[in-house]
């Protein structure tokens, strides 16, 4: 998976490359801040992902394969009747929603519900390859759809669709991966598995804190990009959202690492077994990678600049930096919280979800600047991560 994550992560920042050097900084921004808005409205999609991730790996210990197949046909159904009816009210508050952005026509918007409605269905393959700890044919559909995205957006802006391009690259690679995902289950749907009966409540009760954290989580790493957009000018909102590259790439380097360690932190706690040293052993693994990459971005800000073709660089190298460094902190609490999950501590929801609407209020309130709202997010991270890591220290002094 950390091969597979990699390659992502390098066919993902040619993706943004191109971008950033082929459209013009009002056309990435608009891209930047539908990007946001899909990370965040897919958040029912990345629930279910991690529900189904847990659900299975428990039912794959005990070879109740019956019960996997049961989960995967009526989550698969449940999921693309949310996403066509996900896609009708976008449609219909399209407008709207243009007018907030500040977008001059509503085609991206259009194209935005499309890929709403095709995130809805892709997580719940995911998290069956997940659960399953199919690693290998996770990574090799992670690796598809991200190269697939590379090489649509390229012709799609090439043939002058622009940042509506670059979203209906997204749109088609997913339709493309759904197959191939499918594909990588045929054993799971094979006709000679007969489903058991299973109740999704117990499902749907654990989708509660997973769906509140990710949406907490979402709203910390991507809101300020949009309240960006909305508040400044398209010039500086460009700006920033080319700096955000640097931090999504630090965020998102480690993914690896938590995609890893959540079926077997809740593989431990289904058999009463202890994963705190899973936990540490994760944690400073992605901070080892986080801060290296940090060093690097800071101690190199000339290289960014030439790599994302920067035209304003006396604003983009400070906001930079501190992307660069608020993203670590992110990337370890997005750590904390799938171990969390994956052992049922609870804890940190009540600080998480207040942080969340700490930032932002603090956002609304403090925006005279760019820096201003950033310094906002890297309070924020910080704050949550050592409220989270308080909450499992609680646990663990309870425990004894």
């Amino acid at each position: 998976m950390i091969i597979a994550t990699a390659l992502v992560n390098i066919f993902n920042l040619l993706y943004q490359l191109f971008m950033v050097r082929n459209l013009d900084a009002t056309s990435y921004g608009i891209l930047n801040s539908i990007f946001a808005i899909i990370m965040i409205l897919g958040i029912p999609a990345l629930t279910i992902q991690m529900s189904v991730t847990n659900f299975v790996s428990r039912y794959n210990a005990s070879g109740q394969f019956g019960s996997i197949k049961a989960i995967a046909a009526k989550l698969l159904k449940r999921m693309t009747i949310f996403g066509g009816l996900l896609f009708l009210v976008i449609l219909i508050f399209s407008g709207s929603i243009s007018d907030y952005l500040k977008l001059p026509t509503i085609t991206p918007v259009i194209v935005m519900a499309l890929v709403i409605f095709l995130s809805m269905i892709l997580p719940v393959l995911f998290g069956m390859l997940q659960g399953l700890q199919k690693f290998v044919a996770l990574g090799v559909n992670y690796i598809l759809v991200s190269a697939a995205k590379l090489v649509l957006g390229v012709i799609f802006i090439s043939m002058g669709f622009g940042a509506t391009g670059a979203l209906g690259a997204l749109g088609t690679a997913s339709m493309i991966i759904i197959f191939t995902a499918l594909y990588s289950l045929k054993n799971i749907f094979d006709r000679h598995i007969e489903e058991d009966k299973f109740n999704l409540v117990g499902l749907y009760k654990y989708l509660i804190p997973v769906g509140l954290s990710q949406l907490c989580f979402m709203v910390l790493t991507h809101l300020h990009i949009v309240l960006v957009k909305h508040f400044f000018s398209p010039e500086e909102a460009g700006v920033y959202s080319v700096a955000s590259m640097t931090g999504r790439m630090i965020l998102f380097l480690p993914a690896a690492i938590g995609i890893v360690m959540f079926p077997k932190s809740s593989h431990r706690h289904a058999t009463k077994s202890s994963s705190l040293d899973i936990l540490k052993k994760s944690l400073l693994l992605t901070a080892i990678i986080c801060i290296f990459a940090s060093a690097l971005a800071i101690l190199f800000p000339n290289m960014l600049i030439r790599l994302f073709s920067v035209k304003n660089a006396p604003m983009f190298t400070p906001l930079s930096n501190l992307f660069a460094i608020s993203m670590i902190f992110f990337a370890l609490l997005n750590i904390v919280i799938f171990h969390n999950l994956a052992t049922q501590n609870l804890l940190f929801l009540s600080s998480l979800a207040l942080i969340t609407i700490l930032q932002i209020v603090g956002i609304l309130l403090f925006h005279a600047n760019l820096f201003q709202v950033l310094y906002v997010v890297c309070l924020s991270g910080i704050s949550v991560l050592l409220l989270s890591l308080t909450t499992i220290k609680y646990k663990a002094e309870y425990a004894q």
